[in-house]
């Protein structure tokens, strides 16, 4: 929803070169992470997205093939980390506000951090999937955490 035709189909234009390609796309997701629900304005970056802007703007000011591979990674990893949690992770809509089994939660950071690597600054914001589950189903840990370890390995 809201993304541009061209990430899922090709252009007709063999001009378009990959650096423009590349910049079409950031440049989209930059504007999609910066809009928010209190500020539309650009001064004002969530945490989660910190890495993301910085590495646009070392693009935009300093356009060195060193900078356009560190905002593909960034933005690799988002779609990785988006993809992750939002297949192998129900929403559930009765989990309490506040996380209630930390023992679980633990378990669950340790394993998906084994599985796939360090949480970043972006991939936090997933940690709620993760206390929801705990919260209330924790009997699918395991299952989950076979999942996630199916889905890291595969990449």
């Amino acid at each position: 929803m809201g993304e541009p035709i061209g990430d899922f189909e090709g252009t007709i234009n063999d001009s378009v070169t990959l650096t423009e390609t590349l910049m079409a796309k950031a440049t989209h997701y930059y504007k999609q992470a910066l809009i928010t629900e209190t500020s539309t304005t650009p001064e004002i970056v969530d945490s989660r997205d910190h890495d993301l802007h910085y590495n646009y703007q070392r693009v935009l000011s300093e356009g060195t093939e060193e900078a356009y591979a560190a905002l593909q990674k960034e933005i690799e990893h988002r779609m990785f980390t988006d993809k992750l949690f939002n297949t192998t992770f129900e929403t559930v809509v009765n989990a309490p506000e506040t996380p209630q089994n930390f023992d679980c939660l633990r378990v669950m950071v340790e394993g998906v951090e084994d599985l796939c690597g360090p949480f970043s600054a972006y991939s936090l914001k997933y940690v709620a999937k993760l206390a929801n589950l705990c919260d209330t189903q924790p009997e699918e840990v395991t299952n989950t955490l076979v999942k996630v370890g199916d889905y890291c390995n595969a990449w």
